[in-house]
């Protein structure tokens, strides 16, 4: 057991005590890797120590229920001055659009808001919209019964009601409806008991009416006015009644209530000469499209000018209904 011990604490021995060249190589620092060693831990040390400070100091007091309702009350107060400086830039925007009353093309004068066209409300120095809005109320059976109602009109700011209050003269007689001619020659009271809704009957030339004229008409305002006074124009003027409710945007149940009070005087429609008219040209009129403008023009090339308008019927493209709705706006020359 004696040989054994003594060998392997020979061996124990000899790994402790090693090569020196290896211990210095492995457990020896040089002075510049010390210095690097105690300036981190001096940077470790300060790190840590920062937060500990900073917590050792005076914290900052919790802010309490005063100066919390304090803050309430300014942001209220901003927020009311914001509110208000917009108002005021919205007032100051409406006098700007207002138009100027000093201008030559207005003019103060005695008037009944009953009876008024539209040419005397412009001249008044009244926006268009809010005429739209005037003459609506009045077509739909609406009075003023005192000169004060005209500050109810939605659109007619204070400074217009101040400005024409004092000319205002309001007739005791009931005002007819405006229009070329009435369907009765007197007035027809339906009932007594329903005088305040009382609307008299009137029609309107549908190729005579201006947008005044048609946005008195139940379901029609201005822009639907001026659709139908631009289809007129490109059709070249009305035939028809039924024309009109091919109208874009015009609901056929607001026709069917309103066709009755329309009427076409003369047709007098404007002619298109189908032997020189371009297919361009052919195009422009909405009953034509570009497939019938060019087999006019095809057709007249190959067969010669359009000696008749029942000659123009052998176009194959055209159905009985189509060319019933043309003819009115054709003529051979």
């Amino acid at each position: 057991m004696v040989a054994p011990l003594n060998y392997y604490t020979k061996y124990i021995v000899k790994i402790i005590y090693m090569d020196k060249k290896l211990m210095k190589e492995y457990f020896q620092f040089t002075r510049h890797e010390r210095t690097s060693v105690i300036l981190l831990l001096v940077v470790i040390a300060i790190t840590g120590a920062v937060p500990a400070f900073l917590k050792s100091g005076t914290a900052e007091p919790r802010p309490s229920l005063a100066s919390y309702e304090e803050g309430i009350k300014q942001l209220e107060a901003l927020t009311s001055r914001a509110v208000h400086e917009k108002a005021e830039e919205r007032e100051v925007y409406a006098d700007q659009r207002e138009p100027s009353y000093n201008s030559p093309g207005n003019s103060l004068f005695m008037f009944d808001p009953n009876t008024l066209t539209e040419a005397e409300w412009k001249k008044l120095g009244v926006r268009e919209k809010t005429i739209a809005t005037i003459l609506n109320y009045i077509a739909k059976g609406g009075r003023f019964r005192k000169p004060e109602d005209i500050g109810k009109v939605y659109g007619l700011s204070e400074k217009d009601v101040k400005r024409l209050l004092p000319y205002v003269k309001i007739s005791a007689e009931l005002p007819k409806a405006i229009g070329f001619e009435t369907s009765k020659g007197n007035l027809d009271r339906k009932s007594s008991e329903n005088k305040s809704s009382y609307r008299p009957p009137f029609a309107i030339d549908i190729n005579e009416a201006d947008t005044s004229l048609f946005i008195q008409l139940p379901g029609i305002g201005s822009k639907l006015a001026g659709r139908i006074i631009n289809f007129r124009d490109k059709l070249g003027g009305f035939y028809s009644v039924e024309q009109v409710g091919e109208t874009f945007g015009l609901a056929d149940s607001v026709f069917q209530k309103l066709k009755t009070l329309l009427f076409c005087r003369e047709i007098t429609t404007k002619k298109i000469d189908i032997n020189t008219t371009s297919a361009a040209d052919l195009n422009k009129h909405p009953y034509i499209n570009w497939k019938l403008a060019n087999a006019i023009v095809q057709y007249r090339t190959q067969h010669g000018y359009f000696k008749t308008l029942e000659e123009f019927g052998r176009i194959q493209l055209l159905d009985q209904d189509q060319l019933a709705k043309l003819l009115p706006y054709l003529s051979v020359q």
